[in-house]
């Protein structure tokens, strides 16, 4: 670089190097092949693993620079177990909900998806809303087992106690 004063008798050259990174893109979350920022999941109560994983394979994560990604959670559910295994992003259970027993309801958490780029890392946050529907949930009997003999002419009565897991009248 040469500057001077236009006076033609005075001039200062600066040498100097830039670098210029390659643009680092954001990595970009697809659900059903569209590219979102949220994603709604719809089970039934006392659904198990494989669900999940079902519903979550429609979830594909990719960085248009091929950079590598790292979850980390930001706001958890307000209920059951969240997993995120950072190391099976490319697998098929990157993200694991484990409700409650008996859970039902709405509920969402969110997770950023960051890229591993050293210079100018990049993110992008991921809402998933969990709508479980109930399910009814069979009663069981909580009393002791009653007495397997009674003697003739003996009085003899037993009070069932049952437990309903949907609250219901019985």
């Amino acid at each position: 670089l040469v500057c001077d004063d236009g006076s033609g008798d005075s001039s200062v050259e600066q040498m100097f190097s830039l670098k210029i990174f390659s643009r680092n893109e954001t990595p970009r979350v697809f659900f059903n092949g569209i590219e979102t920022s949220t994603v709604t999941v719809t089970l039934l109560e006392d659904f198990k693993e494989e669900d999940w994983l079902d519903a979550m394979d429609s979830i594909r994560f990719d960085d248009p620079n091929g950079d590598n990604f790292n979850l980390t959670l930001l706001r958890p559910p307000l209920d059951g177990e969240l997993s995120l295994l950072n190391e099976a992003l490319l697998a098929q259970g990157h993200i694991i909900f484990t409700p409650q027993d008996h859970s039902f309801g709405d509920r969402s958490f969110q997770v950023r998806i960051a890229d591993d780029d050293p210079n100018f890392p990049k993110y992008t946050d991921l809402t998933i809303n969990l709508h479980i529907e109930s399910v009814n949930d069979p009663p069981s009997i909580t009393s002791p087992l009653p007495l397997s003999h009674v003697h003739e002419g003996d009085l003899y009565s037993h009070t069932f106690e049952i437990f309903d897991p949907d609250d219901s009248d019985i």
